[in-house]
């Protein structure tokens, strides 16, 4: 659905009441100039004092309501807003369950942030003084007819501004347009530099590479400045026109008016009201040209909004799943990959079955596709031609619930959240059982290092954990997949910052397990490889070795682990 339908239609009912209130908030805006006219005409002149009094009580109730017409129609915005706000996240978020993995990698943290910096635009716009000032455009109007009828005389002058300021917004919006894209493309690559200098900090001040990083971003701002400088010129050319049209319209339209008395064909009455009505015309008309620069702006922020609509994205099958089916052969057959845009294949011709239960290692060297394989088993990557089968399923066909529940995955790049370390470890299961949890902690020794820690469990390992070392981070990675009901468990180089000892644990875990899950690592260690029960070795997106462990290790120069 397109982005600006999305906001009507959630918002049709809402956008009707405003249009209500704000016709209603514009007639009472008009008892202020009747009165004043009456004032000066009637009981001024006729020292009308009983005329004066009831004059004045009609007017206060008339003030009265529109205050509280007023206040209905600021709490009805903020409604709008919290609406918008809403339903464009779910958009966002909707996006990120639905895309294909390949998708939500490959655009950056920046990019991701955006989306969110167009949402909060749009609700400012959709559901904020803007759409308000638009829904009282129409009073113009109902001014115009009053002005023509209470004085005639300024009636053309006070038409020949609307026309002037009507069109100085649409050429501000012309030529405004112009820059506000390549600005707002210039700002994005600017946060993006910006973003990346404080994400990786740590890394860039390791390394002594700051004044790289630095230069970067002063280069994509000054770029940033040329365009925000050259939009700045025509939106405040456009914005000082109309603050000096604003005070030569009244004054026109009041020398205009002063002849017309002189002629006693306008009353003094009339004149002030007119200059009230033209006033408070002229205002709106005004504002409209800051609106009209942020017209871009807004088409800008709807369009990229448009690129994450998912009723675009293709829908998969909740086909269901139970252990026996997680535990079927996985099949491929004949599987190519390769990345958007790259002719360069990952993976080619691969056709292997992985299933039942076991201990399956992957063995290659840098760049040979064991990562890519891991990523296609859980789903995250679909093949560029050939398929995969769960038993007789096809896997692009199953749910991501479903999958997320039966396997779980430690990738090569492992992220600590912020937060305790309870909370990491049962990320996966947050209502799992204290003593599964320890249970599966003691196994790695890792229970020992937590009570060692003053806080225990619940010690807050920061940003990214960097209170942890990388071994520890590493073995909350692992002990967070194994914690919870996965029968396949997929693990990519696992023990890159794991010591002898804890390579051990985790090889003596897999054997202990093996019966009932399917382990399926990618590893260079000669611990974990020492106990697989299958070994595939992989060289340039191919499959060139593939059997049991006891066969395929002394191929490698490594012997069986004896269990016994």
């Amino acid at each position: 659905m397109n982005i600006y339908r999305k906001i009507i239609s959630h918002n049709k009912k809402n956008y009707i009441r405003l249009s209500f209130y704000s016709f209603f908030i514009g007639i009472l805006g008009l008892a202020a100039p009747i009165f004043i006219m009456q004032v000066y005409d009637r009981v001024i002149f006729y020292s009308g004092t009983d005329t004066l009094v009831s004059l004045t009580v009609g007017v206060i109730i008339a003030l009265a309501f529109d205050f509280i017409i007023r206040q209905a129609r600021s709490g009805l915005l903020q409604n709008v807003s919290s609406r918008i706000d809403r339903n464009l996240n779910n958009v966002i978020f909707e996006y990120f369950e639905k895309a294909p993995f390949e998708e939500i990698e490959i655009k950056s943290e920046q990019h991701w942030k955006s989306y969110f910096s167009d949402v909060e635009f749009l609700r400012n716009i959709f559901g904020g003084p803007t759409i308000g000032l638009i829904f009282e455009l129409p009073f113009l109007c109902i001014a115009m007819l009053l002005v023509y009828l209470i004085a005639e005389a300024v009636f053309i002058f006070f038409l020949a501004a609307v026309i002037f300021f009507a069109s100085a917004a649409w050429l501000s919006n012309m030529f405004l347009g112009r820059y506000q894209k390549r600005e707002q493309e210039s700002l994005f690559l600017a946060r993006q530099a910006l973003n990346q200098l404080i994400a990786h900090r740590s890394t860039i001040k390791a390394i002594g590479v700051e004044d790289v990083f630095v230069k970067k971003w002063l280069s994509e701002h000054s770029e940033l400045k040329r365009f925000s400088i050259n939009r700045g010129k025509v939106g405040d050319f456009f914005l000082n026109l109309s603050a000096v049209s604003t005070p030569s319209t009244t004054i026109l339209i009041t020398v205009a008016g002063a002849v017309a008395v002189i002629d006693q064909s306008l009353s003094i009455g009339a004149l002030v009201a007119a200059n009230m009505l033209v006033g408070r015309t002229i205002g709106p008309l005004q504002q409209l040209i800051n609106v009209t620069n942020l017209i871009s702006r807004v088409r800008y922020s709807a369009g990229r909004l448009q690129d994450v609509e998912p009723s675009s994205l293709e829908k998969k099958a909740n086909r269901l799943l139970d252990e026996a089916v997680v535990l079927e052969n996985m099949q491929f057959n004949d599987v190519e990959f390769h990345f958007k845009g790259d002719v360069n294949k990952v993976l080619g011709g691969v056709n292997i079955s992985l299933g039942g239960v076991g201990y399956t290692c992957v063995v290659g060297k840098n760049g040979s596709g064991k990562s890519t394989l891991l990523k296609m088993c859980m789903g995250l990557y679909q093949p560029t031609s050939g398929e995969i089968f769960l038993g007789d399923i096809n896997l692009k066909n199953i749910s991501r619930d479903y999958i997320d529940e039966y396997f779980s995955f430690v990738p090569q790049d492992n992220i600590i959240f912020n937060g305790s370390i309870r909370f990491n470890l049962s990320l996966r299961d947050p209502n799992v059982a204290e003593k599964d949890l320890v249970g599966v902690c003691r196994e790695f020794g890792f229970h020992d290092e937590v009570q060692k820690i003053e806080q225990g469990y619940e010690f807050q390992v920061g940003e990214g954990g960097y209170r942890l070392s990388p071994g520890q981070r590493q073995k909350i990675a692992i002990i967070r997949s194994l914690i919870g009901p996965s029968k396949v468990i997929i693990m990519d180089e696992p023990t890159s910052n794991l010591d002898r000892q804890s390579e051990v644990l985790l090889r003596d875990y897999f054997l202990n397990k093996s019966h009932d899950k399917h382990m399926i690592i990618a590893t260079h260690s000669p611990y974990i490889l020492s106990g697989a029960s299958r070994l595939i070795i992989i060289d340039d997106g191919r499959v060139v070795l593939d059997g049991p462990g006891t066969e395929m290790l002394p191929k490698i120069g490594l012997s069986p682990f004896n269990v016994d």
